[in-house]
């Protein structure tokens, strides 16, 4: 099955159903945050570059 993403936003939600709720909203946000970071890839590293 082949999968169309057209928006970075529709690329997590690829994954939703592998998570918890809590786990579903924070999951979406470090991934963005590890494609903006300019660093070192780490969860600190991240946390700059993402909007909680």
């Amino acid at each position: 099955m082949h999968t169309t993403i057209l928006t970075w936003t529709e690329l997590p939600g690829q994954f939703f159903g592998m998570f918890t709720q809590p786990g579903g909203h924070v999951f979406p946000t470090l991934m963005t945050g590890w494609a903006l970071c300019t660093a070192r890839r780490t969860t600190t590293g991240m946390l700059p570059f993402t909007v909680l």
